[in-house]
Formats: C-alpha cells, sequence, structure tokens
C-alpha cells in the first residue's frame, strides 16, 4: 500500500485506487451526517450556479452550501451538519458546494474509488483503508 498525502486538493491521476477526502470541520461531516440521517443521494458540485441549475432541474432537490463559511443566499441549509435532521434529509436528494470540500471531491472523481471522511465516520474509514491495497491519496480539503 502507498499513501500519499495532498495538503491542497489536487488533481487525481488515473493510477489512484482509492481517495480519501478529508474536510472533517464541514463538508464531510454534513455529507456523512446527511447520509447518516438517509439521505437517497449527494451531488458535490463546484460552483453556486451548477447547484442551482440542478435544482431548476430537479425541483425536489436540497441545496446546501457554503461560500467563506456562510449559508448561500437562498439555499435550504448551509454546510454544518447541526442543521440537519432526519426529517428534513430522509429520502432527499441534496446537492451541495462548499468552499473547499467539494473542491477536494471534484479533483478525487477519477479514483477507482472516493472515501468522504470526517470524525463521524472515522472508525469506518480506517476499517475500510485496511482492507485496500495500492494507492491511496488522502485528499485534504
Amino acid at each position: 500500500m502507498e499513501v500519499r498525502v495532498n495538503l491542497l486538493p489536487r488533481l487525481l491521476n488515473e493510477e489512484t485506487d482509492v481517495a480519501v477526502v478529508i474536510d472533517v470541520l464541514r463538508a464531510t461531516s454534513t455529507m456523512t451526517a446527511a447520509l447518516h440521517f438517509g439521505a437517497k443521494k449527494i451531488v458535490p458540485v463546484l460552483s453556486v450556479e451548477e447547484a442551482r441549475k440542478y435544482r431548476e432541474d430537479n425541483f425536489e432537490v436540497l441545496t446546501v452550501g457554503e461560500r467563506g463559511s456562510k449559508k448561500i443566499d437562498g439555499f435550504d441549509l448551509g454546510n454544518s451538519p447541526r442543521e440537519l435532521s432526519e426529517e428534513m434529509i430522509e429520502g432527499k436528494e441534496l446537492v451541495i458546494t462548499t468552499t473547499n470540500g467539494t473542491v477536494a471531491v471534484s479533483k478525487s472523481k477519477r479514483a477507482r474509488k472516493v472515501i468522504l471522511a470526517s470524525f463521524l465516520n472515522l472508525g469506518s474509514v480506517v476499517r475500510l483503508l485496511k482492507r485496500e491495497s495500492g494507492r491511496i491519496e488522502l485528499q485534504c480539503a
């Protein structure tokens, strides 16, 4: 197993087996919480405009995001797991854009597998990585 740490998100090449996206305070924690609360799907995008366009094409989607740690005007939710609840999230699709976390996810898409890591799911991530071989890139956001 080869592990590489990227202190800033970088575009991964096709040789990367596993990308572990780490944005422990917000983006990956929010996505982990949303999955815990039963989100049907989470779509990370790079821009506010892309999130709004996705919502226009999918009216029932919840918009989630921040810029500079502030909730984006007109979005349903900011980027804090504390804003989420099962009643709000269960069975829903979310489109999310953040200052750093969704950038790291986007730059990881060429990896064979992308894992979202946060303090909320650290044990599960460690167990998954112990079973992996090949090249693992830790994408810090």
